[in-house]
């Protein structure tokens, strides 16, 4: 079990101030039965019923839950509102949805559990549950979870997570406030509908609530498992009898729990089939026995069947603006490198000689469908110009074949490495596993794999002419294309999907595919000889590859600048827009069909259309795109205004938004909810995607959509003037902007028909920056230049807004130096409040701008302190007292030295001093075993609170599998409270603590790291450097001590004493104590002190004190501290060279 912990266990329920306005079970259904007519005639639509409150540790958040009748059933609905500024104002308003949208069973846990096979029930093992909360994630929520040991897994709709808990951490979890139920995550949740069908029939059941029908105490690891399991009443079929190749995700990423998993099946006598280091995924075969068996280990989320590959059988350079482009431009794919991911290629044929296909693995004597595929897309035509590809200049062609696939992860890693040789900007896929209508495995491992490494993937829909598609093209943030019959003429209206290709829906009702194109008639190179040719390709095998050429053509344009403010990079590689732009961009220029009656091809069918590089050309300078430069956090909204000219036929907005992969067990995949919100120049209302799956332009008003991650508005021939575009997230449930350490999303937004930019009417910018700490005694002051955005500061209007510790905000207004240049001055605030604080002016056009936008519910903050004491410092250049500890280590116990790199340790210390703390000085030498610990030596202070400060080096070969706890002890090392813990990052990385937020800050502090492989199954290695503990004070003295130096002076200086007081300077060699001095009323904080002597401060409130080091003192610990009549120093620690 993972045991993080971010505050102690004992003050986690404290950690939230509940106020409950009535006594009321917390949670009751959303489809409660009819109230009384007389009760519903007493309340009216919008009263509150048994409303009920709980504020969060930050004081600013507000979460509130209530009753309400809905008036068009007349029955009681739940509701929950989300405040952000202390209750004042709600930012979300919700009808509460408590239905688990589990894939093989929907409902509300506290109106009823679904009945469920015997053989995949919940076990006394069972370690898995859903946890489900009153209101949508909240970090509050989560944190706390982490708090008590949880461990978190994926998100599942509505507001739950799967969670691996102990039976200690789930009665803690259940007993938290804003938890609202905690059951098992059955096995019977996590196995293939189709496989669950077929074996595990509704009638052999056992209720949810009960007990495991018979597998009760079931180790699934144990070699008996087919005897306990195997038996005819719990699966229809021969339990002995092998099923086929089961692809098995596991819950955490890399190779510890499929290794687990890997040594039962085999114990059990399964066979694994594939098995690598990344991801959550691995294969195996199993009988139903094993198969059972699997699906009760705590390590595993979701089973489905694995199928191996299988493929998916020079109009379109003309209708969708190939030609166009390259007669206004000469663009034909110069200075692009992308890969077809296909089966072999004729790398002899005379169209792939300029230059010869760069391959990435080797190539499959196949060629037959992968030289056709490469060919639409890189096929220069110098046998036949009609099968001119869609880049045929392009910089290089990358082939590889799926045949010699291992490990999809390395393998995309490798095209978007800017340091190796293919540095690629997309891949086009014909291919993909076996037909289904679920988002599975594959899928949720192609969304995966995007997600992390951020380029555009196309994949073929696939030629069944039903729902039945390509598990990767169900993938949220892939490019998944599908295909109509052209009957190879330029005439659109005879132009049918005739049930040819694979179409959408995806099951959760998300739009698929994203784009089509031609499914027959495709002329292209042929591997029959090195100058021939075909004109028979097609399915979706022949529409994804042209649809990628577009991708490719749409990424030079970026790089030569044809969008204004992008591109310019050295090369198409390092221009690159994010993957989630390049989707916009081809979505939002799309050329649709008609909806039928007129055609066949409905939104299903054609997704947003077919791309059209013409329309995107011709709009390049009356557009404005956002290339996930904006990041939102949980219920922020970002604003753009988006001017349209009179006359403009069409207004297209497109947000795209990448998202981490979906939970499979769900019948809900997407994960974050990120929403487009428009409104007209007269205050039309729309939203992304309303109307748009009946027809080509959206209708004004409905709601959002809650389910896709590509959201659309598009107008016809729209009202001039300035419109309104809204991005807010909805829900954030998991970090997808991974750059930041909060848990946040990004976006891409293009719009076409319109310029403009962000909402914000003015900049505000800060030359001296702006301050984190305020003076106590007034004048600390911020410089304030606004300057023009959306449109111009009027001067004199800068006003700045300031409050202590949650009260009511105070407007001044700022000094105007020159026109709209400002000084914003702090009054004086008591020591130590913090003080939260933004700025705003007006515009020419009467606007009130605000910095931050969406203030006040976001606000600058800072401490009310006089300044910041270093008062211990360590950069490990000598032994200061650090101590290495292990149990249960083979190898990699903490050392002091010069790292010696390679292998996962770094090449250099952090601070450039020479030493820092490693597992291990030795090549090849890293954590086995374990735990390897480092403790430090006693630090502290006697009064406020401290700030330790230093650099970390943690490698984990499989990502975040090992990580590198912190703890800290107040007491002197008797204690120990879990900090926190920090994951693989392959460079050093700059840490802070603030003591209090854990324990009680004391001049007996110490800090131990704690580091473990176990079991020992990758390369770690940790690292400590540039230690430091640090102090804010308001009236408190500061002490600065040079460098000590046997047999040479050292000056002791006194900061910020009264001027005129004696100062006296005192040491010990015995370490932090506690002396009170009667005739100073002041207390020392040092073991028996010495007086180094005394000195009068100046009037600028420093006095200064020359000694003598002896040369006896090299290599001693000494500790400092200046005190005057009431008044003192920090301690310091500092040791003699």
């Amino acid at each position: 079990m993972l045991s993080k912990r971010l505050f102690s266990q004992s003050s986690l329920l404290a950690a939230m101030t509940i106020s409950w306005s009535i006594c009321a079970l917390p949670g009751s259904s959303a489809t409660t039965d009819m109230i009384e007519a007389d009760s519903v005639a007493a309340a009216s639509d919008s009263a509150r019923l048994q409303e009920r409150s709980m504020t969060l540790d930050d004081r600013r958040t507000v979460v509130s839950m209530w009753k309400q009748v809905d008036p068009d059933t007349g029955r009681l609905v739940d509701y929950y509102g989300i405040s952000l500024d202390g209750g004042r104002t709600m930012r979300a308003v919700r009808k509460a949805d408590y239905r688990l949208l589990i894939r093989n069973a929907q409902f509300d846990p506290l109106v009823s559990e679904p009945a469920l096979a015997s053989a995949l029930t919940a076990d006394a093992d069972n370690e898995l549950y859903v946890v489900q909360f009153q209101t949508q994630s909240l970090d509050a929520y989560r944190q706390a979870i982490e708090g008590v040991g949880g461990e978190l897994g994926r998100y599942l709709a509505n507001y739950a997570y799967i969670v691996r808990l102990d039976e200690q951490a789930r009665q803690q979890v259940a007993e938290l406030p804003f938890v609202r139920w905690v059951g098992a995550y059955h096995p019977y949740y996590r196995l293939d509908p189709d496989v669950l069908a077929a074996h595990f029939p509704a009638d052999i059941s056992a209720d949810a609530s009960g007990a495991a029908g018979g597998a009760d105490g079931l180790d699934a690891g144990s070699a008996e498992v087919a005897n306990v399991l195997g038996n005819d009443s719990k699966y229809l079929g021969d339990a002995a009898q092998d099923l086929g190749v089961f692809s098995i995700q596991v819950m955490q990423r890399g190779p510890r729990q499929k290794e687990i998993v890997a040594r039962r099946i085999m114990d059990a006598g399964g066979r694994i089939e594939h098995l690598i280091p990344d991801g959550f995924l691995l294969r195996a075969t199993l009988n139903l026995d094993q198969l059972a068996a699997v699906l009760h280990m705590n390590e595993v989320v979701f089973v489905n069947p694995w199928y191996p590959p299988e493929v998916d059988m020079d109009n379109a350079r003309a209708l969708q603006g190939v030609d166009y482009l390259e007669n206004q431009t000469g663009f034909s794919g110069q200075g692009v490198r992308a890969e077809v991911f296909d089966t072999g290629v004729r790398a002899t044929h005379q169209d792939f000689q300029s230059p010869p296909i760069l391959f990435h693995g080797a190539n499959s004597s196949d060629t037959w469908h992968g030289t056709q595929t490469t060919g639409i897309v890189f096929g220069d035509g110098t046998g036949n110009p009609s099968a001119r590809g869609m880049l045929p200049d392009a910089e290089q062609t990358i082939s590889a074949s799926f045949a010699y696939l291992n490990n999809r992860y390395t393998h995309t890693e490798e095209l978007v490495d800017p340091n190796g040789e293919f540095r690629a900007v997309f891949q086009s896929n014909s291919w993909g596993g076996g037909r289904t209508r679920i988002y599975n495995n594959e899928s949720m491992e192609m969304d995966d794999i995007l997600f992390l490494n951020d380029i555009v993937i196309m994949q073929s829909q696939s030629n069944a002419g039903t729902q039945d598609s390509r598990p990767q093209a169900w993938s949220k943030n892939i490019v998944s294309v599908g295909g109509f019959y052209h009957y190879d003429n330029t005439n659109l209206g005879d132009d049918r999907w005739n049930r040819g290709a694979s179409i959408g829906p995806a099951e959760d009702g998300r739009i698929k595919p994203d784009l089509t194109n031609f499914y027959d008639s495709i002329a292209t190179t042929s591997d029959s000889c090195d100058s021939c040719y075909t004109t028979s390709m097609g399915g979706t095998s022949g529409a994804t590859p042209i649809v990628a050429g577009h991708i490719g053509l749409i990424h030079q344009m970026w790089h030569e600048g044809v969008f204004p403010g992008y591109g310019g990079g050295n090369t198409v590689f390092e221009s690159r827009p994010h993957m989630s732009t390049a989707k916009a961009m081809a979505i939002n220029t799309a050329e649709p069909y008609d909806f039928p009656p007129t055609t066949d091809m409905d939104r299903f069918v054609q997704g947003w259309g077919t791309p059209d590089l013409n329309e995107l050309y011709d709009n390049s300078l009356n557009c404005f795109v956002v290339d996930e430069t904006d990041v939102l956090a949980n219920l922020d909204t970002v604003v753009y205004d988006i001017n349209v000219l009179p006359g403009e036929p069409q207004l297209r907005i497109t947000m795209v938004y990448t998202d981490v992969a979906g939970t499979t067990s769900s019948s809900q995949h997407r994960i974050n909810d990120l929403t487009l919100h428009v409104w007209s120049p007269t205050g039309t209302e729309y939203w992304g995607n309303n109307g748009l799956t009946d027809g080509l332009w959206s209708v004004a008003g409905g709601s959002p959509d809650s389910y896709n991650t590509v959201e659309n508005v598009f107008i016809e021939n729209p009202e001039a003037g300035s419109w309104t575009v809204e991005v807010t997230a909805d829900e954030i449930n998991a970090d997808s902007h991974t750059e930041t350490g909060e848990m946040d999303a990004d976006f891409a937004l293009v719009v076409t028909g319109g310029t403009g930019g962000s909402g914000l009417a003015l900049r505000f910018d800060y030359p001296n920056g702006r301050p984190d700490m305020i003076d106590p005694n007034g004048g600390t002051t911020v410089r304030v230049e606004v300057s023009s955005l959306a449109s111009d500061p009027q001067p004199g209007t800068g006003m700045l807004y300031y409050r202590t510790d949650g009260g009511s905000y105070t407007q001044t207004a700022m000094n105007q130096v020159s026109d709209n240049v400002y000084d914003a001055v702090f009054p004086g605030f008591d020591c130590m409040a913090t003080v939260e604080y933004f700025f705003s002016a007006d515009s020419t056009l009467g606007e009130t701008a605000y910095d931050p936008y969406n203030a006040p519910d976001r606000v600058y903050s800072g401490l009310v302190a006089k300044g910041v004491e270093v008062v211990y410092e360590d950069d490990f250049e000598t032994d200061m007292g650090w101590a290495s500890s292990y149990s249960n280590l083979t190898s990699g116990r903490w050392q002091r030295g010069i790292p010696v790199s390679g292998n996962g340790a770094p090449d250099e210390d952090y601070d450039g001093s020479g030493q820092c703390w490693l597992t291990e000085l030795a090549y090849g030498k890293d954590v086995d075993g374990g735990p390897a610990r480092l403790e430090s030596p006693k630090f502290g202070v006697s009064d406020g609170d401290m700030t330790l400060n230093f650099a970390t080096w943690h490698f984990s070969q499989y990502g975040n599998l090992d990580e590198l706890e912190v703890e800290l002890s107040d007491d002197n090392g008797s204690t120990w409270t879990p900090v926190t813990t920090y994951k693989h990052r392959s460079s050093w990385a700059l840490r802070t603590i603030n003591v209090s937020d854990y324990v009680t800050p004391s001049p007996t502090m110490r800090m131990r790291l704690l580091v473990s492989d176990n079991p020992d199954d990758s390369r770690t290695e940790s690292g400590l450097d540039a230690f430091s503990v640090s102090t804010v004070y308001c009236d408190r003295m500061g002490l600065d001590v040079t460098p000590l130096n046997g047999g040479q002076n050292a000056t002791l200086t006194a900061t910020n004493a009264t001027d005129g007081s004696k100062v006296y300077f005192a040491y010990s060699l015995e370490g932090l104590g506690y002396k009170y001095v009667n005739s100073l009323a002041v207390v020392v904080d040092l073991a028996g002190p010495q007086l180094a002597g005394t000195s009068i401060a100046d009037n600028t409130g420093v006095a200064e004190l020359v000694v003598s080091v002896p040369n006896k003192a090299s290599g001693k610990t000494v500790w400092f501290q200046a005190f005057e009549t009431g008044r003192k120093t920090s301690t310091q620690m500092h040791v003699v060279n």
